[in-house]
């Protein structure tokens, strides 16, 4: 159903910089739940696991900046 598909996303990281810490923590161990979900489903779509990847080194790189810094744009 087209109508329940987003056209726009804003994304703008300063928006974070006011998110309590272990709200932070949190979505970054919801990101790496849900980006390891390619290699654990029997049903993977191939093309996904690039993206899976890239999205669990990025969370792995800046997750404990952005909870330890929560200024860190970089990290947000």
């Amino acid at each position: 159903d087209d109508a329940s598909v987003a056209t726009l996303a804003v994304d703008d990281p300063v928006l974070y910089f006011e998110c309590p810490v272990d709200y932070t923590a949190q979505c970054g161990f919801d990101v790496l739940a849900h980006a390891s979900e390619p290699y654990v489903s029997r049903l993977n779509f191939e093309p996904s696991l690039g993206n899976a990847i890239r999205a669990i080194k990025l969370t792995a790189e800046n997750l404990r900046e952005a909870t330890w810094n929560g200024t860190d744009l970089k990290g947000r």
